[in-house]
């Protein structure tokens, strides 16, 4: 079994495997927002599925904000955020 903790090869190979992430999706009911052909989810969206204070997502964020923006996290802001605003909430209104 691969060490998804220490090993930041095998945590990207798992967010970069499409079929990894539709099985998650499947299983946990978890669905995204696609937005420029990438499937986006927001803060609170992590909050729920992992049940933990939104305290916890910002550390983890913080903790590990470059291995994340490597891999496409990235905050919305300005026409980008506008646009996916419009997208979010025809697909999945809160």
């Amino acid at each position: 079994m691969r060490d998804l903790e220490n090993s930041r090869l095998d945590r990207k190979n798992v967010l970069n495997n499409k079929y990894a992430l539709e099985v998650l999706e499947k299983d946990l009911d978890f669905k995204g927002y696609v937005f420029n052909n990438e499937i986006c989810f927001l803060k609170e969206d992590i909050v729920n599925i992992f049940e933990v204070d939104v305290r916890t997502i910002e550390k983890t964020i913080e903790f590990n904000y470059e291995e994340l923006v490597e891999n496409g996290y990235e905050i919305l802001k300005g026409k980008k955020l506008d646009e996916f605003k419009k997208i979010c909430y025809r697909s999945k209104c809160r």
